[in-house]
């Protein structure tokens, strides 16, 4: 439960310190006192919107600080700052947290029911929430099931958009890819090729030229006629040195350097004589070597200056490829994943939609008997329940396919409508409280925040709501700003809240009430700024009925 809120330089309470207890807590004061100021300080400390005209005139700040106490955590403190640059920090037991971390936990902690939350019930939208909670946690967590799945669902529609509105564009250049792949794979290119089909040309070219120089070269070195050629001059030469061996050493050598110079030159006369035989006289040769040189200049302008270039784009062509077919193929995989969450979502709108009409009618009987409790006991409540459409996703919203409406009627014999096309204000907080009281069990947050609940009501009927807050009070805490003496009385802790001037500015108090001040303000609330006698003894009489 919430034992403490201490609040700092906030609209127009510069320090104050409220203490609630156990049970019914109520606040009350003149009209224009604050009470609205305090639930606009604890909305802020439970992650609600900062706003920097909330901080007090001349103050660079304003803090609202609540200390919980919780059966599973013990206690819990929270704190909120809002500064006049606009910042805003959340701490939670001392450490820094986001302001989503704080609403999130705030959530848990207090259920705040302000003005607005008349406004959300008279919005049909918002019924099927009341009646999903009434059905229980297992509804619930069908509900975070399907939210889940609907937002899976969203997400996966947006990426099949995003692939079907680029699917042209794919096939245009998967085309072009494949045109262009194939036209350098056609090729059958080897690295160096070029270079080497650029000499093999210039032979083939120059081939009877070559075969003439290659023949005349070996005519220098051999001859057929003895004595004649270079080979046959050194043999003679060295046979000539070589008639004196061992005579002088030095002389010896240059006769077998002549020697190995023959030998050497064999060898060239030999290769020569293979070259001139394997020299290629072929026109149709030369043909080919050019026509092939032409098709690898063709694909050089096209894809890169060197054979190496045009392999390397014909890689990436086959890479851009397979990522085009698996484009494709993700496709096909998020239309499957498509139709999956849309069966699993059908499934669950079975069971939520199941649920729904296995409880509404327990939830119009206990509404029903809630209102009678209120001095409505002629009044009917019904659970419109309508399945929208379980094929077509583009309707589903984030609780289900179903529609579902509140409809009442205040008098016997009139036929239920819409609830907010006839709910008077009166009627309408006390539609608010059954619903409570009716949720209450349902309900796992420790405390109820309720502004001015009692809009609209009076007399016996003030009493029923009373004696409803302080029923709902028994198994929770339940803090209500009131102007009805009639709830005020029953309440197990009083805070009174005034607005006075000190030092000519205006400020905003908040005390608690027991004893005789709290009878006169009973009193004061029986009667409004003159109290009698009649009206502290009528105010007693409550307090002690209380």
């Amino acid at each position: 439960m919430l034992e403490e809120v201490r609040i700092c330089e906030f609209a127009l309470i510069d320090e104050a310190l409220i203490e609630f207890g156990e049970g019914l807590n109520v606040l009350t004061g003149e009209t224009g006192a604050g009470k609205t100021i305090l639930l606009a300080a604890l909305s802020l400390l439970l992650g609600g919107r900062s706003d920097t005209t909330a901080i007090r005139a001349g103050s660079d700040e304003a803090r609202v600080e609540g200390r919980f106490r919780l059966p599973e955590r013990g206690e819990v403190v929270v704190s909120r700052v809002i500064s006049v640059e606009g910042k805003s920090k959340c701490y939670l037991d001392g450490s820094l947290v986001s302001v989503g971390a704080l609403a999130e936990l705030g959530r848990s902690l207090v259920d705040l029911h302000g003005q607005h939350e008349h406004q959300a019930l008279l919005r049909a939208a918002s019924h099927v929430d009341y009646l999903d909670r009434f059905c229980g946690a297992k509804q619930m967590a069908r509900r975070q099931r399907w939210q889940q799945l609907l937002e899976g669902l969203r997400d996966t529609q947006q990426r099949l958009t995003d692939v079907e509105l680029a699917a042209t564009e794919r096939a245009r250049r998967r085309e072009l890819s494949e045109f262009q792949l194939q036209e350098i794979e056609r090729a059958q290119l080897l690295p160096g090729e070029d270079a080497e089909l650029a000499g093999r040309r210039e032979v083939l070219r120059h081939a009877q030229q070559l075969a003439s120089a290659a023949a005349e070269a070996r005519r220098y070195l051999t001859s057929d006629e003895e004595e004649a050629g270079a080979i046959g001059a050194l043999q003679r030469g060295a046979a000539s040195l070589g008639s004196l061996p061992g005579v002088d050493s030095a002389l010896d050598r240059l006769g077998e350097r002549i020697e190995s110079a023959s030998y050497e030159l064999e060898d060239v006369a030999r290769a020569l004589r293979e070259y001139g035989e394997a020299v290629e006289f072929s026109p149709e040769a030369l043909v080919e070597a050019e026509e092939r040189m032409a098709l690898i200049a063709d694909l050089k302008r096209k894809y890169g200056p060197t054979v190496e270039e045009i392999l390397r784009e014909g890689a990436r062509l086959s890479e851009e490829l397979r990522r085009l077919e698996s484009a494709r193929e993700d496709q096909e995989k998020l239309n499957a994943e498509l139709e999956r969450l849309k069966a699993e979502l059908q499934e669950v709108a079975r069971e939520l939609h199941s649920s729904r009409v296995r409880t509404a009618s327990r939830f119009e009987s206990r509404m029903t008997g809630e209102l009678g409790a209120l001095n409505m006991s002629k009044a009917q409540f019904r659970v419109a329940l309508t399945d929208r459409d379980c094929v077509n996703a583009d309707v589903w919203g984030p609780s289900g396919t179903d529609e579902v409406e509140f409809l009442f009627s205040s008098n016997a014999g009139e036929q239920a409508r819409p609830l907010a096309k006839i709910a008077s204000g009166g009627e309408i907080s006390r539609v608010m409280l059954a619903a409570k009281v009716v949720l209450g069990a349902a309900d796992d947050v420790p405390t109820l925040v309720f502004d001015e609940i009692d809009s609209g009501v009076g007399g016996k009927t003030a009493a029923a709501v009373g004696a409803k807050l302080a029923a709902l009070a028994s198994d929770h805490q339940v803090i209500c700003v009131t102007h009805l003496p009639q709830i005020a009385s029953v309440a197990a802790r009083h805070l009174s809240v005034a607005k006075s001037e000190e030092d000519g500015r205006t400020k905003t108090s908040v005390v608690p009430v027991e004893g005789e001040r709290r009878v006169e303000e009973v009193a004061r609330m029986l009667s409004g700024a003159k109290m009698s006698e009649t009206s502290l003894q009528h105010a007693r009489e409550m307090l002690a009925g209380g």
